[in-house]
């Protein structure tokens, strides 16, 4: 990423320059590491033979690396997982709440009375 002022510098105060000068030319590339950035981390998995040429297969049909169809499947399940806590949450906030049925409120020395 080059810097974004007039001079080329960088309008991130913790940006990396390097200076790489060669005849005629002077090359600046900046780093900058925010927190936006998407970071990822490696995994290593066991999987039989059979198992992982059928992953092979299944990743090539749809284009992709296996690499991409795990972290796909792992991202859904999470997600599934958000999805259905949030859902939880509301539905015991809706619980605790209570619901209104209609009619009017009874006391109950009046449904006990003989």
């Amino acid at each position: 990423m080059l810097g974004s002022g007039a001079d080329g510098s960088a309008s991130c105060p913790s940006a990396t320059r390097v200076m790489l000068a060669f005849p005629l030319h002077v090359f600046t590339c900046t780093t900058c590491y925010t927190d936006s950035v998407d970071e990822t981390q490696n995994l290593t998995l066991r999987l039989s033979v059979a198992t992982l040429k059928k992953v092979r297969i299944a990743a090539a049909k749809r284009g992709t690396s296996i690499s991409a169809l795990v972290a796909e499947k792992i991202e859904e399940i999470a997600g599934d997982d958000e999805a259905y806590e949030a859902a939880k949450r509301h539905a015991l906030q809706l619980l605790q709440r209570g619901f209104h049925l209609g009619g009017r409120a009874v006391v109950r020395e009046t449904l006990h009375e003989r």
